[in-house]
């Protein structure tokens, strides 16, 4: 027969006990209950004279195992579960008593919940390559990420306590050492304000750290600042970056200055009127595409374009040699059908591994007789009054290849009003496919006829680049022989 207590003396002890606690005697039989179990859940399995396995919260086999431990004579036993009928996590503890077992639950959903989001935090913070701490009011830190931790040179644990302030952020970017009273980071803790800057935190090793910071207030219901979480951003890389990006842009702008001044003035003339224009290919500020021109003895000018295999500093230099010696071969009186020969031979032993085409010319003024030599050239573009432009065929050979140059001399009078376009290849190997370079080129040329020399060169390169699916050197030259009123003047 099942034991009893008195229900009023049993209930007069643990009704003020929020938890919910009911007494099992050996026979199985519920023989007490407190207010909180009655409440529980709204469920009557803990009613006197009940069957105490018929409650939800032992009634799985791991509560109903524990229960019949401790009747058995066993210890006290805990456990967590999910209560099948309220719905929520509880904590059951059953512990021996003189009657039997007394079982005690306690109602933990808001704990677990808690727990829950706290093991999710901790684990979003471990993950966030970010650094972040956290600071009460007084300034010092109460916790730190792993990322902080390991931006910082710190251990665990090794900077919750410390003065934040005073270990992190002493001194400034500048090696000025500021008061907490004047510090960004601690001026959030004052007034609530959100703060963000580029600044530095110091590591365990004393060294800067250059970070992106932001502060926020912590601020509890009431409207209280309870502390101030901080988030930092190492911009190590990309300082580096930057200065590395600073650094080559100075270096091409000095190396495209460089390509400035190995090109000649243009000749301030009437006749011919000349323009030019050239862009480096994007990876250098200077090139192996260049130009030369010079006033001959008499009624003559030499003009020189060349292009040398290859880009950069180098290239540059190569095509300095080459247009160096044509012209120098040019004013010795060198016929013009040796003259890429004779360079040839004269650069070999200096730049055994030049490459590079060239067209030499001569233009006389007066007559507008213009006599050119290819070597291995792209042919120059001939735009006439009232006519298509047409190129000018000439054969040759590269410089650097055997039998450079060329015997064949081209011979064209270029008419009044007329004009001739020298380009590098380049201009005409913006996409994959040469003839419609060419004739890209050539409705260009015939478009911009009416502009003056200067303004024809850009809009060649210009206008090309613009639509390239490649870039290379790019080199237009532009002779223009002006048409002359009845005084005899260029116009």
């Amino acid at each position: 027969m099942a034991s009893t207590v008195d229900p009023d003396a049993w209930r007069r002890a643990l009704d003020a006990v929020p938890s919910a606690v009911w007494l099992v005697d050996h026979d199985w039989c519920v023989v007490g209950r407190n207010c909180a179990a009655e409440r529980f859940g709204g469920l009557a399995a803990q009613a006197l004279g009940n069957d105490g396995r018929d409650d939800p919260t032992v009634r799985g086999s791991e509560g109903a195992a524990a229960l019949a431990a401790v009747l058995a004579g066993g210890g006290r036993q805990t456990l967590r579960v999910r209560h099948p009928v309220a719905g929520v996590w509880v904590d059951v503890t059953v512990e021996p008593d003189p009657i039997g077992a007394r079982v005690v639950v306690d109602n933990v959903d808001k704990l677990v919940e808690l727990e829950r989001r706290t093991r999710l935090e901790t684990a979003i913070l471990a993950s966030v390559h970010d650094g972040i701490y956290g600071i009460d009011p007084h300034g010092r830190i109460t916790f730190v990420n792993a990322a902080g931790n390991r931006l910082l040179g710190y251990p665990p644990g090794a900077l919750v306590g410390r003065n934040g302030h005073a270990t992190l952020h002493h001194t400034g970017s500048d090696g000025a050492a500021y008061s907490q009273t004047d510090c960004p980071l601690t001026r959030t803790l004052r007034d609530g304000q959100p703060r963000a800057a580029e600044d530095v935190l110091w590591r365990a090793d004393a060294t800067a750290l250059p970070v992106e910071y932001r502060a926020t207030p912590i601020v509890d219901e009431a409207g209280g600042i309870t502390g101030a979480v901080v988030t930092f951003r190492d911009l190590t890389d990309r300082l580096v970056a930057a200065d590395a990006r600073s650094t080559a842009e100075t270096a091409l702008r000095s190396l495209h200055e460089l390509q400035l001044v190995l090109q000649p003035p243009v000749p301030q003339t009437d006749d011919p009127q000349l323009g030019v224009h050239y862009l480096p290919a994007d990876v250098a500020g200077a090139g192996g595409d260049l130009y030369d021109w010079q006033t001959l003895p008499g009624d003559g000018l030499h003009l020189t374009v060349v292009d040398v295999v290859g880009k950069g500093l180098i290239a540059a230099r190569d095509a300095l040699a080459v247009t160096h010696a044509l012209r120098l071969l040019v004013l010795a009186g060198t016929r013009l059908d040796q003259v890429a020969r004779q360079a040839a031979d004269l650069l070999a032993d200096a730049y055994p591994d030049l490459a590079a085409t060239a067209i030499t010319a001569h233009y006389e003024r007066a007559s507008g007789r213009l006599r050119f030599t290819s070597a291995g050239h792209p042919p120059p573009l001939l735009v006439t009054p009232g006519r298509p432009p047409a190129y000018l065929e000439a054969s040759g050979r590269p410089l650097g290849w055997p039998d450079a140059g060329t015997d064949d001399i081209v011979d064209v009078t270029v008419p009044p009003g007329g004009r001739v376009i020298f380009y590098t290849d380049g201009l005409v190997e913006a996409t994959s496919n040469l003839p419609a370079g060419l004739e890209n080129l050539a409705r260009l040329a015939d478009a911009t006829r009416h502009l003056p020399a200067t303004e024809t060169a850009r809009v060649l390169v210009t206008d090309t680049l613009a639509s390239a699916t490649r870039r290379d050197d790019c080199l237009a030259l532009v002779l223009d022989r002006p048409r002359h009123d009845g005084r005899g003047e260029a116009r």
